[in-house]
């Protein structure tokens, strides 16, 4: 094993900090030459403080342990009084790995899931970077930093992604996501439909009128539930169909027409004995009761929940044909009863309440 001597250990009054220094001879292998006792209160360094002191300073840099002998002075600090020797361990050199791959480190995101491709990757690879959103939310900011803590540029590409050139190290991604705000003046935070409202534009089931409004005190029409439901079911290809007689009322190539001839087709709404499907009419609750649990029924959900309309004061004003289906509604909790816990099921669904109802439903009922 090699062996090195530090033979000129020497004491040195306390230095400007008030902290005694020591000095000790400088050799080839010796890291640092000067070192400063923690202690304030320690007036006079003692041999084994020395030694101490001297090792955890002494770094090996060849690949062999080491046998350090250090000669200590006597008490006055002059003459030598003996020796201690202590072994260092080698240290073998750091070598990089030849075209190494750097670390790519993705930070939590709240209210949306971020992916890196690929999760490691070589210096001047490109990475990309895909951010998602939760509903409801939209990207805030993309921040990619080098392990240096300095910012790496960061592209937007074409097809919605992101990405950057990694740099010579390992990088952290870090992504941000903030809520969408609404874009109509008519509703509130406050306002006990807020939330409903939020839900069926986040999804996409409900849009605003004119004018930047939601209009939550306005008509629903019949066929816009229907539409919402068409929506729903992912606006199925009707154009194969056989869609039976054409409803009176309803004009061809609207914005209506594929969901009301889908409803008919699926025996999720039908028309009137006039021959009528009355699109601009105003939908009422026990209607809307009725076609929220067809299209249920439609897509294979339960439907056996039933509750006793005789609770409340109107309830026997539900229509024969609406009964049962208004009583599933009641007991699934997307119906309930209004000022004077009235069910009013011939009664029109406003935009607000259509919304809540809607929202119930996806969130209670749809799989």
């Amino acid at each position: 094993i090699p062996s090195l001597t530090i033979d000129n250990v020497t004491f040195k009054a306390a230095g400007t900090d008030g902290r005694p220094a020591m000095v000790y001879a400088d050799h080839s292998t010796v890291h640092s030459v000067k070192t400063v006792l923690e202690s304030e209160e320690i007036t006079s360094p003692t041999n084994d403080q020395a030694v101490e002191e001297i090792l955890s300073n002494i770094v090996n840099l060849d690949t062999s342990d080491l046998v350090v002998t250090i000669l200590l002075p006597d008490d006055t600090g002059e003459n030598p009084a003996g020796s201690t020797q202590e072994t260092v361990e080698g240290v073998p050199p750091y070598i990089p790995p030849a075209d190494p791959s750097y670390v790519i480190t993705v930070e939590p995101a709240d209210n949306g899931t971020v992916a890196v491709s690929p999760t490691a990757a070589k210096e001047g690879d490109t990475v990309t970077i895909t951010a998602i959103p939760d509903t409801g939310y939209e990207l805030g900011t993309i921040t990619v930093t080098d392990r240096n803590g300095q910012r790496v540029t960061v592209t937007a590409n074409t097809n919605g992604t992101y990405s950057f050139t990694m740099p010579d190290g390992q990088v952290t991604v870090s992504v941000t996501f903030t809520e969408i705000e609404l874009p109509f003046s008519d509703v509130d935070s406050d306002d006990w439909f807020y939330e409903a409202v939020k839900y069926v534009y986040d999804n996409g089931l409900m849009d605003g009128v004119d004018g930047g409004l939601f209009d939550p005190n306005g008509t629903t029409t019949r066929a816009q539930i229907v539409t919402i439901l068409y929506r729903l079911a992912g606006e199925p290809d009707i154009s194969d169909e056989n869609l039976g007689y054409p409803y009176e009322d309803v004009r061809s190539d609207f914005w209506y027409t594929d969901a009301i001839y889908w409803a008919r087709i699926t025996g999720i709404a039908d028309g009137y004995d006039n021959g009528n499907f009355g699109p601009d009419d105003a939908i009422t609750r026990e209607q809307m009761a009725a076609m929220l649990y067809r299209y249920a029924e439609y897509k294979g959900y339960n439907v056996s929940g039933s509750a006793d309309l005789d609770k409340f004061p109107d309830g026997e004003d539900t229509s024969a044909w609406a009964e049962g289906t208004m009583s599933w509604a009641v007991a699934e909790g997307l119906i309930s009863g209004g000022d004077n816990n009235a069910l009013m099921p011939g009664g029109s669904a406003i935009r607000a309440q259509a919304a809540t109802i809607l929202m119930r439903f996806c969130e209670n009922i749809v799989k």
